[in-house]
């Protein structure tokens, strides 16, 4: 792109050239009462706390003391069906642990309503 000068150019740099060689000069006043507001704030800003146990964050993060206590005796319920299953659920659990069954027959949705329409 090009530039084509004019006279308002010219002006306009002579302008800036003079307030280059002349900076201006800062009020001491202004600074000594910018300086003072600043300390001022620095001193008056709340002070951040003690920061929480780790472990109390974790349990808020988790939804609570509830929620972790709902988690915990699910993952009991689980190792212990896994474990020691069931009399009526140990053929499955078995064929599932060891890998001899499908899991399609296990999770088939449908699985126990095929009598439903020889009911009342």
């Amino acid at each position: 792109m090009k530039t084509t000068e004019t006279p308002d150019d010219d002006l306009f740099e002579d302008h800036l050239e003079a307030a280059r060689a002349t900076p201006p000069e800062i009020d001491r006043d202004f600074l000594a009462r910018l300086t003072d507001d600043a300390e001022r704030e620095v001193l008056t800003r709340p002070r951040p706390g003690p920061r929480e146990p780790f472990l109390q964050r974790v349990l808020e993060a988790l939804g609570g003391w509830r929620a972790v206590a709902a988690l915990g005796a699910t993952v009991v319920a689980g190792l212990w069906i896994g474990v020691s299953p069931p009399a009526t659920l140990a053929p499955s659990v078995d064929a599932l642990w060891w890998g001899e069954a499908d899991m399609a027959v296990y999770l088939d949705p449908a699985l126990g309503f095929d009598n439903l329409d020889q009911e009342g």
